[in-house]
Formats: C-alpha cells, structure tokens, sequence
C-alpha cells in the first residue's frame, strides 16, 4: 500500500511522527523555513494506517477509507475506528464499572463445550517489575543475536524511558493457558477489546510481552504459569491520551462466494 504525504495540506505538527512506531516519518525542513512531514528513504511501513487516522488535515493518503457513514453508536462504526493505542493518560484509571463491563465482555465470548480453560490476569501492582524484566530479556535478545522482530524493535526504542511502562497502560491483561486454548483466548480478547473501545478505553496487543512472560522464569513465576501454560495473548489496557480523526486505511481482504 503506497502512502503519499501532500505537503500543501501538512502543517508539520508532528502528530504522525510521534505515533509511527516504526519511526518511518520524520519532521523535515523546508526551504520556505516550515516543518513537514516526510517519509524516510530508508524503513519500514508496517502499514497499520495510524498516520492517515490521526492526521488533523488528511495530508496523508494511501489505500481506500471506508466510505461509508455510520451511527455514533454504531458497533461497526466502533470496529471501524477502533486504533491500537500507544499512548496513555498517566495515572489514569478505569472504573470499576467500566473495568467489570470488559471482564464480562470476555466472559460472555463462546468457547468449545464452554470450558473457559484459558484464565485471564490483570497486571497493575506488579507491572513496573514484570515490564522492566521484560525489557531486560528484549533487549539483552537483541545484543546476542543482532535480530528480534522488527515491531519489537520498534516497542523499545517508543518505551525508551522506562519510568512510561506500557506507554502510562494501567493494566496489562494477560490470557494464561495452554495451546488447545489459544482460539478461545483470542475470541475472548477482541471481545473484550471492542467493548473497551465503546466505553472509550484504549486498548493494543504486546506481542513483545508475551514473548517475554514465555523465556522469563522469573516473569511466569510471579504470574503463577504453570509447566503446561503459557502466555496466549496479552494487550496494555488504560485511558487514551491521544485522539484518532478518521479510520485508518486498510487493504481489503480477498472474499470470494462459492
């Protein structure tokens, strides 16, 4: 998918800048002394479309946006603008009210023969410990082999200070289980997602934390994952601290009627 940034609408605010994960826009100099946008020459667009959703004057463009105009209310208006969140209020709290209505969100989702076999933990006391053995685990990865999955990368260079623990998330959620459970955990999870979203609470999946709940004994120790578990899925949950305009731009899956 080929974005383009049009430099006549760009203001140089910086806002796609600073939520590109995988740092591929810059602020550049112009000649006329302005700051635009630009992409590098060099890098790598992991093409999730937060530069075009979160851009006050549409400067960047690239795909298709959804054309369609739908309810405030509207659960696919909600699937639709529903953005992974990569900066949150610092202590900022959900309420208890709200928090129950996303548990009850994954409770609720279908499972085989309704077995809930994988459970779900929402780290908050023991975050800061959990996510710094975690980016010790990453980044000592990196220094032994020179390589780790590129978005990983990307997490610790955005989670530099460690001091803004899953970007100021209040919680990590955590699914625990074993393999058999993965399916039922990841149903769980977008469930539990989306009604965050409707009751305007940012959510976004880490990978990189699952990674390193599974290699870090330590980390499964203070989870209580037992020999025949590991970690399913795992998403920094909190209060947003940053505003998306529009959808992003998605490319269409393949559909075919047979």
């Amino acid at each position: 998918m080929n974005r383009e940034i049009d430099t006549d609408k760009c203001i140089g605010c910086g806002k796609c800048v600073e939520d590109c994960i995988s740092g591929y826009i810059v602020l550049v100099d112009t000649e006329d002394g302005k700051k635009k946008a630009a992409f590098k020459e060099r890098g790598r667009c992991l093409e999730c479309g937060h530069c075009n959703a979160i851009c006050p004057q549409r400067a960047i463009s690239g795909g298709k946006l959804l054309e369609a105009v739908y309810e405030k209310d509207d659960f696919l208006n909600i699937m639709s603008n529903k953005r992974t969140i990569r900066k949150y209020i610092k202590g900022g709290k959900i309420s208890e009210d709200v928090l129950q209505r996303i548990i009850l969100a994954g409770q609720s989702a279908p499972t085989d023969r309704n077995r809930k076999s994988a459970r779900i933990i929402f780290v908050k006391e023991k975050l800061v410990e959990i996510y710094n053995e975690a980016l010790d685990y990453l980044v000592e990865k990196v220094s032994k082999t020179g390589s780790i999955n590129p978005l990983y990368s990307s997490t610790m260079r955005l989670d530099a200070k460690r001091e803004e623990v899953l970007w100021n998330a209040e919680y990590l959620v955590v699914f625990i289980g074993n393999k058999s459970s993965l399916v039922d955990a990841a149903i769980a999870a977008e469930r539990m997602q989306l009604e965050a979203a409707a009751l305007r609470v940012g959510t976004g999946y880490r990978g990189d934390m699952k990674e390193a709940i599974n290699n870090v004994d330590d980390i499964k120790e203070m989870l209580g994952v037992k020999n025949n578990e590991e970690a399913l899925i795992c998403f920094a949950m909190g209060i947003p601290d940053i505003r998306y305009l529009q959808p992003a731009v998605k490319a269409n899956r393949k559909v075919e009627y047979l």
